[in-house]
């Protein structure tokens, strides 16, 4: 299960594992405010941007981006092979980073997918790291630089693009 509270606190949405799908809920009196239940796998990763929109990854192999009525504005398929592991707005909305796996993990694959409808915008160069997945990603408050981690042990590595 994911879970996080949109940047204004007034709704929190939950992403269910296997095929529970996401749900967004008003926190003022948690009532459902929106809802997709067309998952195939876990969620991953949830995120919302400052106008409300929502994005989120799935093991399904979709990224998929929810306008602030939270509903389906556009969903992208991962590319052959790879699951999305984590994702994250920009500070400004424009931009989503998404970190993906693969198995048996030996991928560092990152991409910048565009805000407004999921269009690839850049790889950042992730050569010279050791392989295994990248999880968690983070956006500078500037936005200007984008950080992904690296490990489940000691050493941890974060990388700043």
């Amino acid at each position: 299960m994911r879970l996080t509270y949109s940047r204004d606190g007034r709704f929190l949405a939950i992403g269910f594992g296997k095929t529970g799908g996401i749900r967004v809920y008003r926190t003022s009196d948690y009532f459902v405010a929106g809802e997709d239940g067309n998952y195939g796998d876990w969620i991953y990763g949830v995120d919302f941007d400052l106008e409300g929109r929502l994005v989120t990854v799935s093991a399904d192999g979709f990224t998929r981006l929810y306008g602030s009525d939270f509903k389906l504005i556009t969903k992208k398929k991962a590319p052959e092979s790879f699951r999305p592991a984590s994702v994250r707005f920009s500070p400004d909305g424009s931009n989503i980073a998404v970190t993906f796996y693969d198995l048996p993990l030996l991928s560092t694959k990152l991409e910048v997918l565009s805000g407004k409808d999921l269009s690839n915008q850049y790889s950042p160069d992730t050569r010279g790291l050791a392989k295994g997945m990248l999880r968690p990603v983070s956006w500078s408050l500037d936005g200007k630089f984008l950080y992904a981690g690296k490990g489940s042990r000691a050493p941890y590595v974060v990388r700043k693009w």
